[in-house]
């Protein structure tokens, strides 16, 4: 378990190959547990979140790798917010209400990727073969790709 957070960590600043499903997962419960464990501190709670974002964000552009999908698909459901808080703001200044539907359509559409990307992020698993994002990282031994980089 640990080694699959070491590779978290090592991979930080990683965009390219692909991870496994453990992988993520190892990582998303042992960073919502230190979440939980820091809530006596919500300062110390804001930075730890800041600090695991790009690591987060690399991860998960590396498990859609895993699934044959571009990182790119990340970035929807945050344009999807952009687009919903534009059309509220566009309705509290002029009270139109097809900007409030609008707003309230993107925002609903921001949500349902966010789902949609959680669970091809976390439950798909990964193509059986080589895809053009890399090798299987199923095949790799975890444990080797540990001693390599600590050597």
């Amino acid at each position: 378990m640990k080694l699959y957070y070491y590779r978290f960590w090592k991979k930080a600043f990683d965009f390219s190959g692909r991870s496994q499903r453990s992988e993520f997962w190892i990582a998303f419960i042992i960073n919502h547990l230190l979440g939980w464990g820091l809530l006596f501190s919500p300062i110390l709670k804001i930075v730890f979140g800041i600090i695991i974002i790009i690591p987060s964000i690399s991860l998960s552009v590396r498990r859609l790798h895993d699934t044959g999908k571009s990182g790119k698909l990340l970035l929807f459901p945050f344009i999807m917010a952009i687009i919903a808080l534009l059309f509220f703001l566009l309705n509290k200044d002029t009270n139109n209400i097809v900007f409030g539907l609008l707003g309230s359509f993107f925002g609903i559409l921001e949500i349902i990727s966010g789902i949609w990307l959680f669970v091809l992020i976390g439950f798909i698993d990964s193509d059986k073969k080589e895809n053009k994002y890399g090798k299987n990282p199923k095949k790799e031994d975890i444990k080797d790709l540990y001693n390599k980089k600590i050597k």
